[in-house]
């Protein structure tokens, strides 16, 4: 007969209350029921324990396919019990999430019972690594990164990677420039290296026709620091140069020279810092 009071574990009864709140979990409660007549019942309800979250996130850059967030809990009891959204999407059972563009990240672990605890992850906005050759520079190789998460370091070739990021060349060839960024990302190039050698004329004409009047190396270059000794037959020294000169006009103690062979010895320093020496002949025509 109503109206009823209740009461929990022995407390004192109040009309209507159909509600207790604020109980510990793990515990054991008897609600009593009494009706207007003074009749009673009882019924004995078992708490479950709390659930107390703990959310873990961490953020990793990928280098081609955008972010990935990764969610666990660090309670491990409730691994099992557990499943993740990203910005209210459908949940999941795991709590990765790849491929995610730049924006703010809404991270919620919905426990079983319905209990859920959120993160905010930021994804920033990040280029992608790129890297551009310029050979402008003679016997040089200069890379330029940019994009993807500095500071950079490179390799040439396959060698070790550093922050160097220009490369001296000895030979032309194709060479691989493989730029790598902070997060590990790599990207490669292929590029033509051109080696400027010194170049060696193998004959004159000292006739005074403004054409190849001057024998000399060409192409000199100040790093290169230049000797030149010009002998005859004889191993006899006839002249001798440093530095870019105009070079032999055939005249050896003011008489021409006769035409025919004649022999150089060129010691220079060459674009690693390396001294050379190069020895052959040439011919003087008349």
């Amino acid at each position: 007969t109503a109206p009823y009071k209740t009461k929990l574990n022995g407390g004192v009864f109040i009309e209507n209350q159909l509600d207790f709140n604020d109980l510990t979990g793990g515990e054991t409660y008897v609600v009593t029921i009494q009706d207007n007549s003074g009749c009673e019942t009882f019924v004995t309800v078992k708490i479950q324990l709390s659930v107390n979250l703990n959310l873990s996130t961490s953020l990793e850059y990928t280098c081609v396919n955008g972010a990935t967030i990764f969610a666990s809990m660090l309670n491990n009891e409730y691994q099992d019990q557990i499943s993740y959204t990203i910005n209210d999407s459908e949940p999941k059972i795991d709590g990765v999430f790849n491929n995610l563009n730049s924006g703010s990240y809404e991270i919620k672990a919905i426990h079983e019972n319905g209990c859920f605890v959120t993160s905010i992850i930021v994804v920033e906005e990040t280029d992608n690594l790129e890297v551009v050759i310029n050979t402008d520079t003679i016997n040089t190789l200069i890379s330029d990164a940019y994009g993807g998460s500095p500071p950079y370091t490179f390799s040439l070739d396959g060698g070790d990677f550093s922050t160097e990021s220009n490369f001296l060349i000895k030979v032309t060839k194709e060479y691989t420039i493989i730029v790598r960024d902070e997060k590990g990302c790599e990207v490669s190039v292929m590029v033509k290296g051109e080696n400027i050698p010194l170049v060696i004329p193998n004959f004159f004409t000292p006739d005074n026709n403004n054409e190849n009047d001057f024998w000399y190396p060409e192409d000199v270059k100040p790093y290169h620091n230049l000797r030149v000794f010009v002998h005859d037959r004889y191993s006899r020294v006839l002249k001798e140069f440093k530095g870019n000169q105009q070079g032999w006009d055939g005249i050896y103690n003011g008489k021409r020279m006769p035409a025919g062979d004649y022999w150089y010895v060129i010691y220079y320093v060459d674009i690693s810092g390396t001294e050379q020496k190069l020895m052959g002949n040439f011919t003087l025509y008349r």
